[in-house]
């Protein structure tokens, strides 16, 4: 799945959500996922040794839709100590399985089982 690029320093920013209003939140989220970054303007989903060449490169992250976000939190009321809080949780939950799946090796596992049912589906 695809996920904005948030930092664990802004997490503990966000939670602030007295001082940091929606719309202050999402300009902060933007400046983090602009589509360039200061590494010699490489795209976001263009990491160094992310794949082998010559094969399509996967996508991680999002854009990032500023007024998308304002209009939503706003409407729905729950952008909350509690939900950044949950997202936040969410997000090291998959950076562990990220890294549980290369300490025992099942990435490749996962990678192969994936190629094999889209053979199959084809």
């Amino acid at each position: 799945y695809q996920r904005v690029r948030i930092e664990k320093s802004m997490f503990f920013k966000l939670r602030d959500t007295e001082r940091i209003s929606i719309a202050k939140a999402a300009e902060m989220l933007a400046l983090r996922n602009d589509k360039k970054e200061d590494d010699g303007g490489a795209d976001l989903n263009e990491r160094p040794g992310s794949v082998a060449q010559g094969k399509e490169k996967p996508v991680y992250y999002m854009p990032f839709q500023k007024e998308d976000f304002c209009r939503t939190a706003s409407a729905s009321g729950q952008w909350t100590p509690d939900f950044v809080d949950s997202l936040m949780l969410f997000y090291q939950y998959n950076e562990m399985v990220i890294q549980y799946k290369r300490i025992t090796g099942r990435a490749k596992d996962c990678k192969q089982k994936q190629e094999a049912n889209h053979a199959k589906h084809d």
